[in-house]
């Protein structure tokens, strides 16, 4: 298991208009793209990491949860293959 971590922008305003999809949609709409394709692109070529969406995870805490779920759950799978 490998974690890649980001580190959150210091003023809370900004970054509640980024984890928070019904605060600013466009703003999330750019921060979404960044973590689910631009960090994965990062983390694919700094540690050789080629794994399936399948095989990935997003989480976090207070407000990142928040963006965790807002990222997260239109693109989960179970096992079952349900959303």
């Amino acid at each position: 298991m490998m974690l890649v971590g980001a580190h959150r922008r210091a003023d809370e305003d900004v970054r509640l208009r980024e984890y928070s999809p019904n605060l600013d949609p466009e703003r999330f709409a750019q921060h979404e793209e960044f973590f689910v394709h631009d960090v994965r692109r990062w983390a694919r070529s700094r540690f050789g990491l080629a794994l399936p969406a399948a095989r990935t995870a997003v989480f976090g805490v207070s407000a990142g949860g928040e963006l965790a779920l807002a990222v997260g759950r239109p693109r989960c799978v179970t096992r079952a293959g349900t959303s």
